[in-house]
């Protein structure tokens, strides 16, 4: 009993159905809750009171390649969402915490404080409590972003971080058979030079009714163990979920850590070596 009540223990950034409900009890007004999902899926049902922001909608395409939006275009939309600093920011998904850490790795860059992700997502807040189909009004903010480029990289830093080891370590969060070159969504296989491998799931216990739950960092230790302290970390994915809850874990077990935007696709689509 003592193991189960310590990896289910909460995390920094996540919070738990059943602390989110008592706040939504007590203090409703302290909360802005944002449901990450789809409009399609947030019109079906959704946690009481939470507002629609597609992760997507963050995102823009350019050359096949998946970005963040510029300054201009996220100030609109977290001004259109009512963001602000004065409030605790709850997002969930489905509970696999990949699309609620790519909206949560967005709001940071852009200066937004005091996130949470509801560990187990929908799934498991709908095992506890009920959903309901009424959509959330909500009035714009006036809210600034102050961009933090600690947690960005691009190309030319996943370079800069392939070609110098000494300061930068590149981590891969994709699948084995990705890493490996097995697979790939794109035309190129295999991984960018010198990068380690992670494996998400293995940050994940399964509880009895289904659910995937993050585990407290105190059991993550083992799973971080070969990822260097004294360096920068670079994280990346394909285009920018997965890689986005490594960036998260990382950061909460105190990594220095950032994020690279675009990606293995962004890498893919350039004359760049690649390792197998």
């Amino acid at each position: 009993m003592l193991y189960t009540q310590k990896i289910l223990a909460n995390e920094t950034f996540v919070i738990t159905p059943l602390e989110l409900q008592t706040k939504l009890s007590s203090q409703p007004n302290s909360l802005l809750i944002y449901d990450v999902r789809s409009v399609e899926q947030y019109n079906t049902e959704h946690i009481p009171q939470a507002i629609s922001f597609p992760f997507m909608s963050t995102y823009e395409k350019k050359n096949n390649g998946y970005y963040v939006k510029d300054k201009k275009h996220i100030e609109s939309l977290l001004r259109e969402h009512g963001i602000t600093n004065d409030k605790m920011i709850v997002l969930y998904d489905d509970g696999s915490l990949f699309h609620a850490s790519r909206l949560y790795w967005v709001l940071a860059l852009y200066g937004v404080k005091n996130i949470k992700i509801i560990n187990g997502g929908l799934t498991l807040w709908k095992q506890q409590y009920s959903t309901s189909k009424i959509k959330t009004d909500i009035s714009n903010s006036e809210y600034i972003p102050i961009l933090n480029s600690s947690i960005y990289a691009n190309q030319i830093i996943a370079k800069i971080a392939s070609h110098n080891q000494d300061i930068y370590s590149l981590l891969d969060s994709r699948s084995y058979e990705e890493y490996i070159g097995e697979t790939s969504v794109t035309d190129k296989r295999g991984h960018i030079p010198n990068a380690l491998f992670i494996n998400l799931k293995d940050f994940f216990v399964e509880l009895p009714n289904g659910v995937n739950w993050l585990k407290n960092i105190e059991y993550l230790k083992d799973n971080l163990s070969h990822i260097p302290r004294t360096k920068k970390i670079i994280t990346y994915c394909n285009k920018g979920t997965a890689s986005g809850l490594s960036f998260l874990i990382l950061k909460y077990a105190g990594y220095n850590v950032a994020h690279y935007d675009g990606s293995w696709i962004d890498w893919s689509l350039s004359d760049l070596p690649v390792e197998k």
